[in-house]
């Protein structure tokens, strides 16, 4: 296998590092055991698609939300993320270093990361940091609640005020902060601390984000904290297992390494993000991931448009198909 990873600060990982991924429906860590790191990409050029299909269809994927809001509303479930995949039928394999180029050059605060085998590529440009460690200090990001960005600063600014006092998107990030609490406590020496909610920028959306940091206790692994925090109520729900369940029920696809967990690790420090912004290359198939938070008040035509926008972030490489759904709203 061929790894290719860099962090929002331009970073690769180091030459000793170890990497380990969890998909969504596992929690067992898989080491990866041979690989061989890469970081030189060739021109990005947009794909030629000979068809495409949403899985749900806009109508199943309505009849889920209402469903699951029935689910939410009598108290079942606090909150479920639910996940569309759209695969395109290309002409010929898509490159996944060209789209890897792509997303390069017009990805902002986010690990882009490929992992890549012959004829089948896993890629992406995550916003979410799931944890890093620096020797024994830990640290971790809520992310949660997602708007648009605006096309100039103002509506940018307007829109992110909007996001900051949304009641609905401020209970998203409640329920990943309380989640970490949670899930790492056990896991310090001390309470963890964080931040106050701010905004976090990504090329073609924003989110609610907060920090958190804290010391661990010794002899806990890289490998005890990803087990801990996957998956995150920002890919799976609230209360976890319930919330999970849900998902595995109702979404007629496997998401695979999609809301899972890829990372790397040393005895000095480590680095696992949550694999969104994602997409699966098989042959001449393409499929792109994208995800939303159901919770009480959310309506499903706006969360089918959130995950259209979400899509955008590979916009280029697909225009003419981006131009038919701004038309049909498919």
């Amino acid at each position: 296998m061929k790894i290719y990873w860099i962090d929002p600060d331009g970073n690769p990982p180091p030459q000793n590092a170890r990497f380990f991924m969890i998909p969504f429906e596992d929690q067992s860590p898989q080491e990866i055991l041979s690989f061989s790191l890469f970081s030189k990409l060739p021109p990005s050029s947009p794909l030629s698609i000979l068809e495409h299909q949403f899985f749900p269809s806009k109508e199943n994927w309505i009849q889920c939300i209402e469903k699951t809001l029935e689910k939410i509303n009598q108290g079942d479930i606090l909150k479920a993320v639910l996940a569309r995949k759209c695969t395109f039928k290309c002409k010929t394999p898509p490159n996944p270093l060209k789209i890897l180029s792509h997303l390069k050059q017009s990805s902002q605060n986010a690990t882009l990361f490929c992992l890549l085998e012959k004829n089948r590529a896993f890629l992406g440009a995550s916003p979410e940091t799931l944890f890093k460690r620096e020797k024994n200090q830990l640290f971790t990001e809520a992310l949660a609640g997602t708007t648009y960005r605006g096309k100039t600063i103002e509506e940018d600014t307007m829109l992110e005020k909007e996001l900051l006092k949304d009641p609905t998107k401020r209970e998203e990030i409640a329920f990943v902060q309380a989640f970490i609490k949670k899930a790492l406590q056990p896991l310090c020496k001390d309470p963890i601390h964080f931040s106050s909610i701010g905004i976090k920028k990504t090329q073609n959306v924003q989110h609610l984000h907060q920090t958190a940091n804290a010391t661990l206790k010794d002899n806990i692994s890289d490998l005890d904290i990803a087990k801990a925090l996957h998956p995150t109520p920002a890919l799976c729900g609230t209360p976890q297992k319930k919330a999970r369940e849900w998902i595995l029920q109702n979404e007629p696809f496997e998401r695979g390494l999609y809301g899972g967990v890829i990372g790397w690790s040393t005895q000095e420090q480590a680095h696992f993000i949550v694999a969104i912004r994602s997409a699966l290359i098989e042959r001449e198939n393409l499929h792109l991931y994208t995800g939303c938070g159901i919770v009480k008040g959310s309506t499903p035509e706006k969360e089918w448009e959130e995950l259209n926008h979400k899509m955008k972030l590979f916009k280029p490489l697909f225009k003419k198909f981006f131009d038919l759904i701004s038309i049909k709203n498919v």
